[in-house]
């Protein structure tokens, strides 16, 4: 089995900005390096998609049935206001979760600022980014690693994933050492 292995990094953590992947040498670019117009117009897509989990239509359904549980909150249906919550928190999940499709999209999102040398930055499409995606698969590059670029590269998505991911470790770390310390009690 061939082990995955990370993107290269810098002294200092952050991903390097050139590898190479099936003989082909990428460079990361800013994102405001790489955006032509038609970059721009797919990135824009691709960001809601990546940081919510859902298209622009799913996203916006999900905000007009919040609003509509809203408007009855004031109704003698309590209800209503846990569907609220219910649909925020729902919302709020699908910006964390790491689904499949959100791994798909977020290799995509990455191939409009991850390109090869030589590359024309005035033209984006999918059979392009495919075979970028292929390239860094051939490789053995860790999915993970594309998707934290991804999130990077979202307004306001880094620094809750960032934060979700730190309190999910914190939560972990608790429940270790709470089961640690139970033991040892028992153990007394």
């Amino acid at each position: 089995m061939t082990e995955l292995k990370p993107l290269p990094r810098q002294n200092d953590g952050n991903f390097a900005r050139k590898f190479t992947a099936n003989g082909i040498n990428y460079k990361i670019l800013s994102v405001n390096d790489a955006m032509s117009i038609e970059r721009y117009t797919e990135f824009s897509r691709l960001s809601a998609v990546v940081g919510f989990g859902a298209d622009f239509n799913g996203l916006l359904g999900h905000l007009d049935q919040i609003a509509k549980d809203i408007l009855l909150i004031d109704s003698k249906e309590p209800i209503s206001k846990l569907a609220a919550i219910a649909r925020i928190q729902a919302v709020k999940d699908a910006v964390i979760d790491t689904s499949k499709e959100r791994f798909n999209q977020a290799m995509y999102f990455c191939s409009l600022f991850i390109v090869r040398d030589g590359e024309d930055l005035t033209r984006w499409d999918f059979e392009d980014a495919t075979e970028k995606i292929s390239d860094w698969n051939t490789e053995g590059y860790k999915g993970t690693d594309f998707f934290s670029l991804a999130a990077l590269c979202i307004p306001d998505f880094a620094v809750h994933y960032l934060q979700t991911e730190k309190e999910v470790k914190s939560r972990t770390i608790n429940t270790l050492l709470g089961t640690r310390l139970l033991t040892e009690r028992e153990g007394e």
